[in-house]
């Protein structure tokens, strides 16, 4: 469960947006990273837009300050050059988490927990995930694809997937912390396919008793 606290200073809407999508798409590959994208302080790390990296209050909202800086700027310990990359962001998180020691976080979560949903909790897509939750990841856009054009519980998705449950769960995980899906509670839960081909069958299995019935009806008109 993550336990550090990720927040922006300064930067554009736009990036906020994509760092939040950069943490969830990297909780969800690496589910033991401890870190979580938060909208308020306390923090354990901020990202700050280089224009504003010498303002006095920087240094005081937390441990570690990584600069984000324009394109083509060095690449330096606690300096991000713009674009912001996943690699580049992912790889400064794991310093700083060894730097601050995870002892020492802040012990608030600061991306909600999503408990393992039942057969009847399903989920459509809002709007189309950003590139970077995706990730050019063919299960990804497939899954997203799916979620895009029907309500759907986790094993729903799995099976039309044919997709791991738990990679299902990681990825609608990862589109519920961004707020990109419709959740949809309770109703009656569908059919697996075994259950539906156990269905399908009943039919037939129930029309020897009927031609029995219809044989005897004729039966018993013509005082046989």
């Amino acid at each position: 469960m993550p336990d550090l606290r990720l927040g922006v200073y300064q930067l554009p809407q736009a990036e906020a947006r994509l760092v939040r999508a950069l943490v969830a798409l990297l909780s969800a590959d690496s589910p033991q990273q401890g870190w979580a994208y938060v909208e308020n302080g306390p923090y354990d790390a901020v990202l700050v837009d280089s224009q504003f990296a010498d303002e006095p209050q920087v240094k005081e909202l937390a441990p570690a300050i990584l600069t984000v800086a324009p394109v083509g700027a060095v690449d330096a310990d606690d300096t991000l050059p713009r674009p912001i990359r996943a690699e580049r962001l992912g790889r400064w998180l794991r310093t700083a988490e060894q730097r601050l020691g995870r002892a020492e976080a802040t012990q608030t979560v600061g991306m909600p927990a999503f408990g393992s949903p039942g057969r009847t909790t399903r989920y459509r897509l809002r709007r189309w995930p950003p590139a970077e939750s995706v990730h050019n990841d063919p299960a990804r856009v497939r899954m997203a694809t799916m979620l895009s054009r029907k309500t759907l519980s986790i094993e729903e998705l799995s099976e039309a997937s044919r997709l791991p449950p738990e990679k299902c769960l990681s990825f609608v995980q990862t589109l519920r912390s961004l707020g990109l899906l419709t959740v949809q509670e309770g109703g009656a839960p569908a059919p697996t396919r075994s259950e539906a081909r156990a269905q399908a069958v009943r039919p037939n299995e129930a029309a020897p008793d009927a031609r029995r019935t219809l044989v005897q009806s004729f039966r018993r008109r013509l005082g046989i």
